[in-house]
């Protein structure tokens, strides 16, 4: 068994990101960006736009998004994008898609917003749709949402995108991963409830017959990491310190490692891992030079 650890970046980041990533983003294999508009007055980048650039400076690194909202872009328009970032970063690109859950902005950029069953079958339709546009086309498609006449998409991306599917949902969330997803990128929160989720999905693919080992899981958690308990708590209490409760877990870098380790060992292939005092380093510098080489020393690399 091998593992591959990547970073993500806060969305409310703005034009700190880029010189956090500089700073930190070296030991990690993989970077993973936010899709959104804009969050209470905070910077926000724009998701794609940022890739582009993430794509160029960080050579070597495999880049997606955690995840994009499919509402914000016409999936046609999507395949094509993703395409073009596989083909000019060597296959670098993986193309991170979800539902969407914020409304607030989608309304306020005047972009539909229908009810969870509409965008989780929409989600389905336009990762079937992408799929075929990959294979280069000409490619008719007369779906319930989405139409193409003779659409084209070449050069095609060889080899394709993996598609990462984000979604905890137990029955329309899972359910998409299970019909459309090639990865499975899960907000993690504690090694118990990732396993319950696990079983959901295993089940769902079994109801339409799909293999469940077919889907690589990918986790990932807000982290808030510290030396010790006593700073563990100081740091809990800053104000310039994310709460990771809704989205991921606190602990020293052993609690953290045991925390990881138990998620691995039950089938997480891919940690994505943000920090909650981000865009301050310390917490992914602490954690990729302990928590980083022990998961190394124990599992291994992979890509």
């Amino acid at each position: 068994m091998s593992v591959h650890v990547g970073v993500s970046v806060f969305s409310g980041l703005g034009q700190e990101t880029i010189p956090y990533l500089e700073t930190v983003a070296d030991p990690f294999q993989s970077i993973w960006l936010p899709d959104h508009l804009q969050s209470n007055l905070v910077g926000v980048m724009e998701g794609w736009t940022l890739a582009s650039y993430v794509l160029a400076r960080f050579q070597g690194k495999t880049v997606g998004h955690q995840v994009l909202c499919n509402e914000f872009r016409n999936p046609a328009l999507l395949a094509k994008m993703a395409a073009t970032a596989q083909v000019v970063s060597g296959g670098r690109f993986v193309l991170g898609l979800g539902a969407g859950w914020h409304e607030e902005e989608a309304h306020a950029y005047g972009i539909a917003f229908p009810a969870i069953q509409t965008r989780m079958d929409r989600l389905v339709e336009a990762t079937s749709l992408i799929r075929r546009l990959w294979g280069g086309g000409p490619v008719d498609f007369d779906g319930r949402f989405y139409t193409l006449s003779a659409a084209q998409c070449i050069p095609m991306p060889e080899p394709a995108p993996k598609v990462m599917i984000g979604a905890s949902g137990d029955t329309l969330g899972l359910r998409a991963v299970a019909r459309a997803g090639d990865w499975w990128n899960h907000i993690f929160k504690t090694p118990a409830e990732y396993k319950a989720k696990a079983r959901r999905l295993a089940d769902h693919c079994e109801a339409i017959g799909r293999d469940p080992s077919e889907i690589r899981h990918v986790i990932g958690a807000q982290i808030l990491i510290e030396e010790n308990e006593t700073r563990l708590r100081q740091a809990a209490e800053r104000a310039d310190v994310r709460s990771v409760e809704r989205n991921g877990f606190a602990g020293t870098p052993e609690m953290v490692f045991e925390t990881l380790c138990e998620a691995i060992d039950a089938g997480a292939g891919i940690v994505i891992t943000g920090f909650a005092d981000s865009p301050r380093p310390d917490g992914a510098v602490l954690f990729a030079e302990t928590v980083m080489r022990w998961l190394r020393e124990r599992y291994g690399a992979s890509s």
